[in-house]
């Protein structure tokens, strides 16, 4: 596997995501509020950072500055920034995360009930991958509709796709699958030039679509 270059990666970051300024500009919240919504987890934290090493050098000697640091933060955190916002001008830090946790919790069982995805057992197991900022590699939008569309399209491909290479579908199936896979599409990220090839789309939903050339 060829490894993208530092330029084809930076590309991808801010195509898909702001810095924390650009987050705090288009939001209209200070930056170190932002980070106390964040630490408070009121708010999704970033989902990628980028360190710089810097290098200097003489004849003599070589030093290496302290790496900085970069972090992106997934666009969609505009809309759980204004909500935490609101929830705080009435309670306090901890209230509001609780009040948030709890709201999550709840449209995740109201959408998904007992099933378990292949990407996610529960809502306890969601809200983890929540808050160490996972769904905003995964997702279009952090959400849990978005969320459901992407692991309950995954779950269906999952359970019409067969380990058999001569394995044929009926055209019911041939039809559920297509829709499966275009809903998979609408809702999940386009992945980081790293992750793509060993990501679940590549092993599963790609793979699904060249076995039964959908």
């Amino acid at each position: 596997m060829n490894n993208p270059t530092a330029i084809e990666m930076q590309t991808y970051l801010d195509k898909h995501y702001y810095t924390l300024a650009q987050l705090a500009q288009k939001s209209g919240v200070e930056e170190a509020f932002i980070l106390k919504l964040i630490k408070n987890q009121c708010v999704p934290p970033h989902s990628y950072s980028m360190q710089t090493f810097t290098a200097f050098t003489n004849s003599l000697i070589q030093y290496s500055a302290s790496p900085t640091s970069v972090y992106y933060y997934h666009p969609s955190l505009l809309g759980w920034i204004h909500k935490a916002r609101g929830l705080f001008k009435l309670y306090d830090l901890t209230k509001t995360a609780q009040l948030i946790r709890e709201n999550f919790i709840e449209e995740y069982n109201e959408t998904f009930g007992n099933t378990a995805t292949p990407g996610c057992k529960n809502a306890d197991e969601a809200w983890s991958y929540l808050m160490d900022g996972t769904w905003g590699i995964c997702l279009k939008e952090i959400s849990i509709s978005c969320m459901a569309k992407k692991q309950l399209s995954r779950l269906t491909i999952a359970n019409i796709v067969k380990t058999e290479a001569e394995h044929a579908l009926s055209l019911e199936e041939r039809l559920e699958l297509k829709n499966a896979i275009e809903t998979y599409k609408s809702a999940a990220m386009d992945f980081d030039p790293y992750f793509a090839p060993i990501s679940s789309r590549y092993r599963e939903v790609i793979a699904a679509e060249l076995k039964y050339k959908i």
